[in-house]
């Protein structure tokens, strides 16, 4: 850390040895300048050609935001608990909370390590990960992952589990989901973009810090806004975090994602926010390498919100698709430059970047970048 800088001491007991804070000894605005010197110094040669960066959006809160986890199990001699890995190791750090992640997460955390839960620890063993989600609405929502097809010896042991925990369940193939109250998560909701509420099933990708998505959302609205085009493609649209919203404020939408569980989940979305009329939604294989242009994919403004990895391909393509503008959501800013140069070698300009502070405590910079058809 910088000289001059000042230093606090952590909220938690774990940082250093667990692998998911990096600055808790660091004040928030002290993070969030720490930020901004590595965003700037990364695209420092974009600023040079007119591409402005604007102020950082500080999350709402710094701690007790993430609304999901992925928890690993571990047992010894004092029993069955779930953590994090320790940093750079597969050696799990055991949790008696955590403070990043929401209050209702860490309840269903303390159930999990509670000494007296026999029936988690007689599963432990079976268990490859443990993930705990919950929603806008405090709704809960527990996932084991087992390493092998569940068989019946396994089904009353996670019958036991449930009923220590007061969960109803259900089990699939290789996973058991537990919930307390509604079946779905519901990520978003606001009174004219999204009023009925945007929803996903257990397991499936959501933004995790959920008061700061609502900054993210009603962010690329407002810039999909300004453009005054009729059509919007959305590229990796999830349930259809930013396609619902702007189909309600009346574009044209095709929404585009790899999971066809998430395209299931957009159109239901759009059914319940009354938006079906103007939205169409697409499973498409939109990493491939082998990805190619197709008339579907034309509109005047593009939205594109892809995984850590980019949109390596997509970016390639670019220049056939040909909107006018394209409002790329990252969570990565290194491929987030990469795809920068690669779209302006298909005649677009970067002329925009919006960091957002989706994870404090950690290094992760979440981007919405503005780019142009020059």
């Amino acid at each position: 850390m910088r000289p001059g800088r000042s230093r606090i001491a952590p909220l938690c007991t774990n940082f250093t040895r667990c692998g998911g804070c990096h600055f808790q000894h660091v004040p928030y605005q002290s993070q969030l300048q720490i930020k901004e010197e590595i965003f700037a110094s990364i695209f420092e040669k974009f600023l040079k050609d007119g591409t402005r960066i604007e102020p950082f959006l500080p999350s709402p809160i710094s701690y007790g935001y993430r609304a999901r986890a992925r928890l690993f199990p571990s047992t010894d001699e004092e029993g069955a608990k779930v953590g994090f890995y320790q940093e750079g190791s597969k050696k799990v750090v055991a949790l008696k909370r955590c403070p990043v992640l929401t209050e209702d997460i860490n309840l269903v955390i303390e159930m999990l390590n509670d000494e007296t839960n026999t029936a988690f620890g007689a599963l432990a063993k079976y268990i490859d990960y443990v993930r705990v989600e919950n929603d806008l609405f405090g709704n809960s929502f527990l996932t084991l992952s087992f390493t092998k097809r569940i068989r019946e010896e396994l089904k009353e042991k996670i019958r036991a589990l449930s009923t220590h925990i007061g969960a109803r369940f259900m089990i699939f193939k290789k996973k058991a989901q537990f919930f307390w109250q509604n079946e779905l998560i519901c990520f978003y909701k606001n009174p004219d973009l999204a009023p009925q509420g945007l929803f996903c099933k257990p397991g499936q990708f959501f933004q995790a810090n959920l008061e700061q998505n609502r900054a993210l959302v009603e962010l690329v609205v407002s810039l999909v806004k300004e453009e005054k085009g009729e059509t919007v493609s959305e590229f990796f649209c999830g349930s259809g975090n930013f396609s619902i919203p702007l189909a309600r404020i009346g574009l044209e939408i095709k929404g585009f994602d790899l999971e066809r569980k998430a395209i299931k989940n957009a159109r239901e979305n759009a059914l319940k926010n009354q938006c079906q009329q103007n939205t169409q939604f697409f499973t498409w294989d939109l990493l491939s390498k082998n990805l190619t242009y197709n008339s579907n994919f034309k509109a005047d403004v593009v939205v594109m919100d892809p995984p850590r990895t980019g949109a390596r391909s997509l970016s390639a393509i670019m220049g056939l698709v040909a909107p006018k503008t394209i409002i790329y959501v990252s969570c990565d800013p290194m491929t987030l430059k990469r795809d920068v140069e690669t779209l302006k070698k298909q005649g677009f300009k970067l002329t925009a970047l919006h960091p957002l502070d989706m994870f404090p405590q950690t290094y992760h910079i979440e981007t919405v970048a503005v780019l142009r058809k020059s």
